[in-house]
């Protein structure tokens, strides 16, 4: 099973994913943009995972909560 954090941040979107059962880790990081805040991010080093894969998952989104804290309106989506 796997453990996935994601955070969504201004310049870029990070993913780590920890396999529970092999204590293998898995890193990601693309370039945030509308796009790929529409799409998710890429599969963790071309892992092919499912739904069923993840039993914990993190999502942190940095861009809206400084845009909460900068009161700088709405994001783009």
């Amino acid at each position: 099973m796997l453990r996935v954090g994601i955070d969504v941040g201004g310049t870029f979107t990070d993913l780590f994913a920890y396999d529970t059962s092999t204590g293998q880790t898995y890193a990601a990081k693309a370039p945030t943009t509308v796009e790929t805040r529409r799409r998710g991010h890429g599969q963790p080093q071309g892992r092919g995972v499912k739904g069923e894969d993840i039993d914990f998952l993190s999502h942190g989104t940095t861009t809206g909560l400084n845009a909460l804290i900068e009161r700088k309106g709405h994001a783009q989506v």
